[in-house]
């Protein structure tokens, strides 16, 4: 799977890079395993570029077309290995604005979102954003985020919850996601995704109880 995503992002790359006589995805997937640093620094660098671009309105066809590549596969592999940032991000390239609900199988049992809910009664609470090392699947997918608590007499109800109209501009987001691919990690701007296609705002949540 991980050799699936850089390929992805290696074939994003290139993608953009075709009309100027570089090297094969194959290529380029060899320099990162013989010198990962090397790619992960050409890597990450073209993709902070292409963040800059987006903050000045400049993408080109080129771009877009690239980041139709990447998100594409990321939702392709996400389905498998990150379900929940999978759903939010496929709802962001085609879907219609709908909120969404996600299953609270895995996010239920998130140490970070534990740690958040620990002592907390009825109410709205915001949980800041934490380090992606700390639970990267649930970071993918919230990271800050919302939790609603409510009492349901015999059990407490749970739900925890993003809406992408309360990101930030993209003149205004120097946020990257980082993505460890064991033999590289690569830092994508999440400013792209908002100028890779207009988002309709949506909420995307998940809700569970538990006995007192």
């Amino acid at each position: 799977m991980k050799k699936f995503i850089l390929a992805t992002l290696c074939g994003g790359l290139l993608f953009s890079q075709t009309t100027h006589g570089q090297s094969s995805i194959q290529s380029l997937e060899r320099t990162a395993i013989k010198a990962p640093r090397s790619a992960e620094n050409a890597i990450n660098s073209h993709f902070y570029s292409m963040g800059k671009r987006a903050q000045r309105g400049q993408l080109t066809m080129l771009d877009t077309a690239e980041l139709n590549v990447l998100y594409g596969g990321m939702i392709g592999v996400g389905s498998i290995l990150y379900p929940e940032a999978a759903k939010i991000l496929r709802h962001i390239m085609w879907g219609d604005g709908d909120d969404i609900t996600l299953s609270s199988r895995y996010i239920r049992n998130s140490p970070v979102v534990r740690k958040c809910l620990k002592g907390k009664g009825p109410g709205s609470y915001t949980c800041p954003g934490f380090r992606q090392s700390d639970d990267r699947r649930l970071s993918y997918a919230f990271n800050p985020y919302q939790l609603v608590v409510k009492d349901g007499g015999d059990h407490m109800e749970y739900t925890t919850s993003i809406n992408t109209g309360d990101w930030a501009p993209i003149t205004r987001s120097s946020i990257r996601t980082e993505f460890d691919l064991g033999v590289i990690k690569i830092k994508i701007p999440d400013s792209l995704v908002r100028a890779a296609v207009d988002i309709d705002p949506f909420t995307a949540s998940a809700t569970w109880s538990e006995e007192k």
